[in-house]
């Protein structure tokens, strides 16, 4: 029963070796931060020396040892989980008789146990766990580093509250019995405009009452709440029975996701007014997202250089030689979308590729190419990732359906109506005529996701990432933020959600939608054809998110020369020499991935976006004369090459 939070932790200090292929072994320093004690959903930090940024890769840790009860029960322990890389150290930070250097990389793990005692077997049991952990990273190239046991750590886990089941009401059995979702675990994610079950479990201590304060359901703006009197150390709300609705508010158009947050405390019976408490940041979604690549654009070919001015020679002294546009190149803005066929989407996709627009395209998978780690699809992952293990079955999956590629349809109960599904949801939960809607079908598109890319929001006391010291902030974005939310009464006590879902980057600009081996083929404007597709990613270009057959749309997905600002423009060259200007066009490409999310949250990669742009580089070469024999591209520019294929 915390009423305050210790300023105790355990610092410990250990080498790391370093197994990179091709270099040697390095010495390291981890320093790993304990609160002490621990409940159930905390977050805690970890800061090493020397660590890199492990980028899209992945951070694991490995615990092993002893977990004692207070009766002196002895269990053998052993968990896994991943951490996310939170920045640097921008100033040194004392964390009890050690001083953690500035620049020393930050490692979070958001969320300890996630819903459980991760220690003992049932996950009921409070104590202290004795023994090592191990800190692995793991880089998108293969490369890893991980630490050699950190030993004699000592971590008290005291009375919590853990979340046993958190899943979205499915229907009705021929018994008129409430289905639900059966995830084996509680879900990972929530799925705007779906009803839910959630239970709970008081652990180390007899509850008197339960509370639950929810913000993101049942479209309250003020948050809903549920106090009940405990009857055992069991709990929950949502139940048909209770009349308690927990509906999870439906995504805003202009969102990605959102976070809500589920906060839940208890009273300590016989107690003078302790109480025990947890609190659960979850990311909400669609049944389809995207995530724009926030690692820049990523050059995918060098076309050869051509002449733009005239050759220049002099025999006296030169004056400064201008580069000017002696001809002007206009290239489009393309995006090209390949949506993944798995084994299992097959199982519920009805497709008919032969009919889709060009420019979208089916393949056997989608390959995530360097993700390592929490940014790729979790699937089977989810137990190595975040010691959870979920049942996953067709039924959990949406059954999309599309004519075209773009315009998708979906469902989240097969041959069920969504009158047919809200009536029974009114006759197991009593909603009334005033209650928000579910949402079990409906539509989704390209164009949506096209409209919503990199925003999200956050319910009331919603942290993005981890609650920060002055000495504890970032330098530069972070890529796997995830949530947190702090205690409402005691101080420092900060509970973090479990995946590390984030905002991306955000693209404003018109593309025009196209298979990748047409990119780059037309040199000017044509006349816009009638059935040509623009997107306007970010909504700031065109009226409408996608446009078909529209000439401003078409106008705004081209660039030109004229309007780039290239970097040269003015050079010197001696006299008796001659000089002439070339220019340089180089394709860029940036990825999006299209996720889909099942009914117990667990994501899967459904397919992925190529935007494509162009750059361009101007150098003047110097040469002996203006003979042909001498006209050829400076050594400055690339040699002409084709990196990421296709390439024309």
């Amino acid at each position: 029963m915390r009423t305050r939070i210790s300023a105790l932790m355990i610092v410990a200090s250990l080498a790391v070796v370093t197994g990179c292929r091709d270099s040697a072994t390095q010495a390291r320093t981890v320093n790993v931060l304990f609160p002490s004690p621990i409940s159930v959903g905390q977050t805690f930090l970890l800061m090493g020396e020397d660590f890199s940024d492990p980028g899209d890769g992945c951070t694991m840790l490995h615990f092993q040892g002893q977990f004692v009860e207070p009766d002196g029960t002895v269990h053998q322990a052993m968990y896994t989980t991943v951490a996310a890389y939170d920045g640097i150290l921008t100033e040194p930070h004392q964390a009890s008789d050690v001083t953690v250097p500035a620049g020393a990389a930050l490692f979070r793990l958001s969320r300890f146990g996630p819903f459980q005692v991760p220690f003992v077997d049932g996950g009921d049991a409070v104590g202290t766990f004795t023994g090592t952990v191990t800190v692995e990273s793991t880089l998108p190239d293969g490369q890893v580093s991980q630490s050699v046991e950190l030993s004699d750590v000592e971590l008290t886990v005291e009375p919590s509250i853990i979340i046993r089941r958190f899943e979205p009401f499915v229907g009705l059995s021929e018994d008129g019995e409430p289905l639900y979702a059966a995830c084996g675990a509680p879900a990972l994610r929530g799925i705007g405009g779906l009803p839910y079950m959630l239970e709970v479990e008081a652990v180390g201590f007899e509850p008197e009452f339960f509370t639950y304060e929810l913000h993101g359901f049942n479209g309250v703006s003020e948050g809903v709440v549920y106090t009940h009197e405990a009857e055992g150390r069991a709990d929950g709300v949502g139940a048909p029975e209770t009349g308690e609705l927990l509906l999870l508010d439906q995504v805003m158009e202009l969102d990605s996701f959102y976070w809500a947050i589920i906060r839940i405390s208890a009273s300590v019976k016989g107690s003078s007014g302790e109480f025990v408490e947890t609190v659960l940041p979850m990311s909400v979604h669609r049944p389809l997202g995207v995530g724009v690549d926030d690692g820049g654009w990523h050059v995918a070919q060098h076309y050869e250089p051509v002449l733009v001015s005239g050759c220049v020679s002099s025999t006296s002294a030169a004056p400064p030689f201008h580069y000017t546009e002696a001809q002007s190149e206009s290239r489009q803005n393309a995006v090209s979308i390949t949506i993944g066929l798995t084994e299992q989407s097959a199982k519920v996709l009805d497709l008919d590729p032969n009919s889709w627009l060009p420019g979208i395209t089916l393949a056997d998978s989608v390959v995530c190419s360097g993700c390592t780690g929490p940014v790729c699809a979790e699937g089977a992952n989810a137990p190595g990732l975040y010691g959870l293990s979920y049942t996953l079955a067709d039924a959990h999956v949406p059954w999309l359906s599309t004519t075209d590629g773009q315009d998708w349809s979906f469902t989240w109960n097969e041959g069920t109506t969504k009158q047919e599904f809200q009536d029974r949801l009114a006759e197991v939960h009593g909603m009334s005529a005033e209650s928000p809607a579910p949402l079990i079908d409906g539509a989704l598109s390209i164009p949506l996701l096209a409209k919503t890319s990199g925003k999200v929001s956050t319910s009331l006391s919603a942290i993005v990432g981890s609650k920060r010291q002055k000495a504890w902030e970032m330098e530069g974005g972070c890529r796997h933020c995830g949530a947190s939310s702090e205690s409402n009464s005691v101080e420092g006590l900060v509970f973090g959600g479990v995946t590390f879902d984030s905002w991306t980057d955000s693209l404003q600009s018109s593309y025009v939608l196209t298979p990748p081996v047409k990119v780059g083929a037309a040199l000017a404007e044509h006349e816009v054809s009638d059935d040509s597709v623009v997107y306007d990613f970010g909504g700031g270009n065109v009226k409408h998110v996608v446009t078909v057959g529209d000439e401003d749309a078409w106008t705004q997905t081209w660039t030109a020369t004229s309007e780039y600002t290239v970097n040269a423009g003015t050079g010197l060259f001696p006299a008796g020499k001659s000089a002439a200007w070339y220019r340089q066009t180089s394709r860029v490409i940036k990825k999006a991935r299209i996720y889909s999310y099942n009914l117990c949250g667990v994501r899967e990669l459904a397919g992925e976006m190529t935007f494509q742009e162009w750059q361009w580089n101007a150098a003047m070469k110097l040469m002996d004369s203006c003979s042909e024999d001498d006209l050829s591209p400076p050594d400055t520019l690339p040699p002409p090459e084709c990196i990421i294929p296709p390439c024309n």
